[in-house]
């Protein structure tokens, strides 16, 4: 119950669901407390066992790294907890030397009390009367005079700058103990400072600048440890470093290589704004008077680490604060630290129980899976990964992020102006093989992208759909000659025969009402990502029925594209045209320009390329793309972007207004982001292009 970091009522549960009595409160007490009582004697003997060892290693200079924790979750303002416990943890060994648990509660004194009657007999866990925040202080100085009651002596104690723990140390305990301090909470207030920071100076939003300036801290104050003066020029050069003056920079600074860009910084350029520089000097200033400080630097993640284990066997959300439960299980988690899993087996001889095959068993499991994974964690590749895992979510989580809009906030209701449009980019693809494909073609009246629909055919599963459409613009003499049909005295040939005809809406509307006999199918057609849909978007716009063909379909292929993906031009005759690839691929031959023919041989050809589900989400487009496309033409034409980055935004529903409102939630990070997950673009300089594009926009309005 204890190891496994839950009490009687989880006890109880557990056994009556699995319909076995549960055990009564008392009983399970009273075991409690028999092995509670072995668990501390175990803690103890482990303590003083790896002091020794310390004090061994380190020739009786011992250093050893100290931190404390709450039973309760703080929130920043109100530190009210009822019980606190510390670790101190030795530098050689990694293993705890010394804990301690803080309570300021009783719950068998505090019942008796409300009641006005005398307690009974029992092992009060009452052992403070001061505030929360004095724990911490009190417990170091109880396990640093433990350590000299034991004959030994602390002579470095690592720890974080949040209490007055040293100051007291050396009042009441030992004058002369030293002090490190603790590099993860000096790099964690650092960066919390560029994040105060930044709300004045927008360069600082993007996570790029502030990791980069974070890095050349963090780098200064690990090469010049036992250095103050040195470490103090270090830290000045930063500053001038990010300016682009490196004329104080050390061995480190990589400027004198040819090429030299500082790529994590905007633009790939040194920062240039004064305003954000006096700030800056200002930050490093109080760093640089704490050189002496800074030199010193080590490490608590020990005690970090062991506080997790803690709270796995006491969690926050429980309450036991008011019992020895707590000693009991921080003394468990001193017994794993120390001795690993096994110390179930030992603790199970020492409470007169035999240690038990499977416990045996369980335990040497756990000691080799933590000993595989511990050896995984000292890899160079490992750590690669991590860093590249951490970079990827927090790329991710910045484009969700732009692309949501404001989601959460500290009293983001009552805001004046709340921006919940959220941005769709790269639709959902989820076609298959068993989709619906509509085969589909049309014929015109000439090869403008505003030419009449003449004729539109189309075939799925088993059905045909095939229709003639009287034209209201002349036909080209090129597409009457190609097609064999014309229009004369308001009919509609075709090899100088009448046809039945329909009105171009009518036509329009019967092919909708085509689509509709279908699950969302998928429009296949040869060229008409640059053909058929312009001038078939064009036609229903006439009308107002675009919205309608969007709601029905579940997007377009193009099998010219798709061939131009799988064949070189030699092998397909030179000719990517729709003929010549069912002539060359299939071997036949069929009467092209008549729209029914043509997506009936169409079919033939699709299925020759026999792509699979991954594949064919990698040609599909939505209607969205040519609107997109449209806004973008700006970028292009002022060579903001090329042809190909547009068709690729396009792709993925980016046009003008998208960008612009990515760019007004995110200056500095937004529209690079989008292009590296999009997989727009990988280099920065067309992000920074845009960026620059849309910054003039806005203050030419």
């Amino acid at each position: 119950m204890i190891n496994g970091g839950f009490g009687e009522t989880h006890i109880s549960n557990l056994l009556a669901a699995l319909n076995i009595p549960p055990i009564s409160y008392n009983s399970l007490k009273a075991r409690e407390r028999e092995v509670g009582q072995k668990l501390l004697e175990m803690a103890t003997e482990s303590c003083k066992k790896h002091l020794t060892e310390e004090a061994e290693l380190s020739n009786g200079e011992i250093s050893a790294s100290f931190d404390g924790a709450w039973q309760k979750r703080g929130t920043g303002r109100a530190y009210n907890s009822l019980s606190g416990h510390a670790s101190l943890i030795g530098e050689k060994t990694g293993k705890c030397i010394g804990f301690g648990v803080k309570s300021s509660h009783c719950k068998v004194c505090s019942t008796a009390s409300s009641s006005d009657q005398m307690p009974k007999e029992h092992t009060c866990s009452k052992n403070w009367t001061g505030t929360s925040k004095g724990m911490e202080p009190a417990l170091a100085c109880d396990m640093l005079q433990d350590v000299i009651n034991q004959g030994h002596r602390v002579s470095t104690l690592i720890m974080d700058n949040d209490s007055t723990t040293i100051s007291r140390v050396k009042a009441i305990v030992d004058p002369s103990i030293s002090k490190k301090t603790d590099s993860n909470h000096i790099r964690k207030s650092f960066t919390s400072a560029l994040i105060n920071l930044s709300n004045e100076h927008r360069q600082l939003k993007n996570q790029k600048v502030r990791t980069h300036i974070e890095r050349c801290f963090m780098f200064s104050l690990h090469q010049n440890q036992e250095n103050p003066e040195q470490l103090g020029s270090a830290l000045e050069a930063i500053v001038p470093h990010l300016y682009g003056e490196h004329q104080s920079c050390g061995n480190w600074c990589r400027s004198a290589e040819k090429g030299y860009k500082p790529k994590n910084l905007p633009f790939g350029k040194p920062l240039s704004d004064l305003n954000l520089r006096m700030s800056l000097e200002d930050l490093i200033s109080k760093f640089v008077l704490k050189s002496d400080i800074l030199c010193k630097l080590g490490s608590s993640q020990a005690n970090e680490n062991f506080n997790h284990m803690v709270s796995s066997k006491a969690p926050k959300r429980m309450c036991y604060s008011g019992s020895e439960s707590l000693v009991s299980r921080v003394s468990a988690t001193v017994c794993q630290k120390n001795e690993g899993h096994n110390y179930l087996l030992k603790l199970n001889k020492n409470c007169c129980l035999s240690p038990g095959t499977f416990t045996r068993k369980h335990t040497i499991k756990l000691a080799n899976k933590l000993k595989r994974k511990r050896l995984l964690q000292r890899s160079s590749k490992y750590k690669r990964r991590r860093l590249e895992l951490r970079s990827n979510r927090s790329s991710r989580n910045a484009v969700k992020t732009v692309l949501e809009g404001d989601t959460y906030s500290t009293n983001i209701e009552l805001q004046d102006h709340t921006d919940i449009e959220e941005i769709s980019v790269l639709p959902e693809k989820h076609l298959t093989a068993q989709q619906p494909f509509m085969f589909f073609d049309l014929e015109t009246t000439g090869l403008g992208r505003t030419s009449d629909i003449i004729q539109i055919a189309a075939v799925c599963s088993d059905k045909t759909f095939n229709t003639y459409v009287f034209p209201t613009k002349p036909i080209s003499p090129g597409a009457s000659s190609a097609t064999g049909l014309s229009f004369k005295d308001g009919k509609l040939l075709l090899q100088e025969k009448s046809i039945e005809a329909v009105k171009q809406k009518d036509g329009l509307l019967q092919f909708l009402a085509f689509v509709k006999k279908f699950t969302y199918p998928c429009i296949v057609g040869h060229n008409i990502k640059n053909f058929d849909v312009p001038v078939l978007i064009n036609s229903l716009e006439k009308y107002g029925l675009c919205e309608t063909l969007n709601r029905s379909i579940s997007g377009f292929v193009d099998t010219l594209v798709i061939a131009r993906s799988l064949y070189k031009k030699d092998e397909v005759n030179g000719s990517f045209s729709q003929q010549s690839l069912i002539k060359c691929l299939l071997g036949k031959e069929y009467a092209a320009h008549n729209a029914l023919e043509d997506v009936v041989a169409l079919r033939e050809l699709f299925e020759h390329f026999s792509l699979n589900e991954n594949q064919l989400n990698d040609f599909v487009f939505q209607l969205s793309y040519f609107a997109c496309k449209s806004s973008l033409h700006a970028l292009v034409e002022k060579k903001v972007i090329s042809q190909n980055v547009c068709n690729k935004l396009a792709a993925c529903s980016l046009g003008m207004s998208q960008l612009r409102k990515i760019h007004n939630r995110d200056d500095m990070n937004g529209i690079a982001s989008i292009l590296k997950e999009c997989k727009i673009a990988k280099k920065c300089s067309i992000a920074n292009k845009i960026i620059k594009f849309l910054d003039d926009l806005s203050s030419e309005a």
